[in-house]
């Protein structure tokens, strides 16, 4: 029993390898191969200490067996913990990113609504945002010429959403 079962784990691991060189595999199925084929040799124990009637064989291998899984375990939480913090990092990234732009807006209305224009709306709106969220400047670190563009972007577009509301109130 044990031989069918080392031979099934030896070639589902050798049509994998086969398959790996053939064309490119993704990172879940390797973990799978890694995974299942001493999974299936762990399974088959109990039969090969029934064939080999000796009861000191299991204790015989355990070490290497616990050293398996152990590394099996390892490169599992490894995998794990890098696509966690590459899950979390983007999502944390998109929500310092929308709360500097939501800034950036605030700012422009703020500099529309004193009627400021030029230079002086720009520096109002860049100041508004280093205040109002710096730790989103702290993690993006936009340079200082990105941000006095992305302030007179906001500055045009807020321009641009009153021009139009204008239209629709005297419109009507």
């Amino acid at each position: 029993m044990f031989s069918l079962l080392l031979l099934a784990a030896i070639a589902a691991l050798t049509i994998f390898l086969v398959r790996m060189f053939v064309r490119p595999v993704s990172l879940s199925s390797v973990f799978r191969a890694v995974f299942i084929a001493p999974l299936m040799i762990l399974l088959a124990l109990p039969a090969v200490a029934q064939e080999a009637g000796a009861p000191g064989f299991i204790e015989a291998i355990l070490p290497q067996l616990l050293e398996l899984l152990g590394i099996v375990l390892m490169f599992f939480l490894t995998w794990a913990s890098a696509r966690f913090t590459r899950r979390t990092g983007i999502e944390i990234e998109v929500r310092y990113r929308e709360a500097m732009h939501s800034a950036l807006m605030t700012g422009a209305h703020l500099a529309l609504n004193r009627q400021l224009n030029g230079p002086a709306a720009i520096d109002l709106i860049v100041t508004h945002v280093r205040q109002s969220v710096p730790d989103a400047l702290g993690k993006l670190k936009p340079s200082e010429n990105i941000l006095g563009r992305l302030a007179e972007a906001k500055l045009q577009e807020a321009g641009d959403k009153l021009a139009r509301e204008l239209n629709r109130v005297i419109g009507s």
